[in-house]
């Protein structure tokens, strides 16, 4: 008697060695193989080739990777977000965590009232050309016209400080790429290369400092009144 008789039906497909089919993912451009169990009728490897759960008690056989359709993966392209070059001037108030609550909140309101008060602030903001953003202890003023008006603006804020003694700032500023992006409150904030080197800048300076990177602090040794006082300057 042939051995194979002895074995049971279920057995027997389970010895029989997998079929293999071919045909074309939508995903990969070049086709793929997937194994065909052996045991399946005519509906059920159907199934299995379209990649639809599959699950039978008579062969044993379980696929929970359903296959992708092309039209699953046809996903529009998402457009690239508007890539702008900002004049960044980003101000930081020094030792602020060590304040009390209402001294944090008196010395915001402070400065928020020094900044909005310079004359390059109210010129960018009654052009539409000024994007504000709070950082918290500070903010970031982003001007779009050209860098001098960062650095006039962070002459301008230190200048009135001298009214305020228990202000410390430290002030850095850059130009460079970024987008405006919305963030969880629907406000607009900033991400992009030009903000993470503007921070970087900052970053480096202490109380009183103004510090300007390289690619701004180059172009304004011909600038008067600017060049007496970037002659005296910090550069990053």
């Amino acid at each position: 008697m042939r051995d194979d008789l002895l074995l049971t039906p279920t057995q027997a497909q389970r010895e029989r060695p997998p079929q293999s089919i071919a045909f074309s993912s939508p995903v990969a451009k070049q086709p793929a193989r997937f194994d065909l169990p052996a045991g399946l009728d005519a509906n059920e490897a159907r199934a299995w080739k379209a990649g639809d759960l599959l699950s039978t008690r008579r062969t044993g056989i379980i696929r929970v990777a359903k296959g992708v359709n092309a039209q699953d993966t046809s996903v529009e392209p998402k457009p690239d977000l508007p890539l702008e070059i900002a004049h960044l001037l980003l101000i930081d108030a020094v030792g602020y965590s060590k304040l009390l609550v209402n001294e944090q909140i008196e010395l915001l309101q402070e400065l928020n009232q020094i900044v909005r008060s310079t004359e390059c602030f109210r010129t960018a903001e009654k052009t539409g050309k000024l994007i504000r953003v709070p950082a918290g202890d500070g903010m970031a003023l982003l001007f779009f016209h050209s860098p001098e008006e960062p650095v006039r603006c962070a002459l301008e804020i230190s200048k009135a400080l001298q009214e305020f003694p228990h202000i410390q700032l430290r002030m850095g500023v850059h130009s460079g790429p970024v987008n405006q992006v919305t963030d969880v409150n629907d406000k607009t904030n900033i991400a992009g290369s030009g903000i993470n080197v503007a921070q970087r800048v900052l970053d480096c300076g202490d109380a009183g400092h103004i510090l300007l990177s390289g690619h701004v602090g180059g172009g304004f040794d011909s600038i008067p009144p600017l060049a007496a006082v970037f002659a005296r300057s910090r550069r990053v």
